[in-house]
């Protein structure tokens, strides 16, 4: 990816590369001291290899590329792979992250998930964006988001979540401050619609004091 002599150093803490037409990681040895930012969307990269070359490494954007599955997090403060082609093995749901203890902010929004889990190693993890990955209950098998003590901020705009009683799977999330189950970009969820939506929120998440509950602002509204 990069050119010039593979053993010369570079001093870039940013490198931002955008459709570019690029298929693979590579050659990012030269930057490995001191890069801090990559970006590298809207590509044709499938596999996030060469990575264990960026020990510095905090801010990672993959959005809108073709990548099967997340590996070599545990470096990383920051992951986005966003608007792909994003799938998971049936028995390697975000398997990687069991290494991921420094991972603070992680965008999977607009990918082929159906189930959030394997999450529970991850728990330093303070905002997660998982809008339009087709989730219909954020229950879990193990590392669920119920596990996320450190979570801040949570995105699960235009989902499937019906059923108000998947705010229980919150509720020991005391960190929690911005929970949004809808917003103007990216849609909304069934549960919005349900008549005890508002009641359930207030009365299950009481830590969450900012939330953005934009359909709950509304009805109100229109009720009065």
């Amino acid at each position: 990816m990069l050119p010039g002599d593979p053993g010369k150093l570079f001093t870039f803490s940013t490198i931002v590369l955008i459709n570019c037409g690029l298929v693979e990681l590579s050659n990012l040895e030269p930057v490995g001291a001191s890069l801090v930012h990559l970006c590298l969307s809207n590509q044709s990269i499938t596999q996030m290899c060469g990575l264990s070359a960026l020990p510095q490494l905090r801010h990672l954007y993959l959005q809108q590329n073709r990548i099967a599955q997340i590996e070599g997090l545990e470096r990383w403060e920051a992951l986005v792979l966003s608007q792909g082609c994003f799938t998971l093995a049936a028995n390697s749901r975000l398997s990687t992250c069991h290494s991921c203890r420094k991972l603070q902010t992680l965008w999977l929004y607009d990918n082929r998930l159906t189930k959030v889990e394997n999450l529970g190693y991850c728990t330093d993890l303070r905002e997660l964006w998982l809008q339009v990955i087709r989730v219909h209950v954020l229950k879990a098998t193990s590392g669920g988001v119920s596990e996320l003590v450190s979570l801040k901020t949570l995105n699960l705009a235009n989902n499937r979540i019906r059923d108000v009683e998947e705010f229980e799977h919150l509720r020991k999330l005391i960190a929690l401050r911005q929970l949004t189950f809808r917003d103007e970009h990216f849609g909304s969820n069934p549960i919005v619609d349900h008549p005890d939506y508002r009641s359930f929120a207030v009365t299950t998440l009481k830590q969450v004091c900012s939330p953005r509950f934009a359909c709950i602002r509304c009805a109100t509204t229109q009720a009065s």
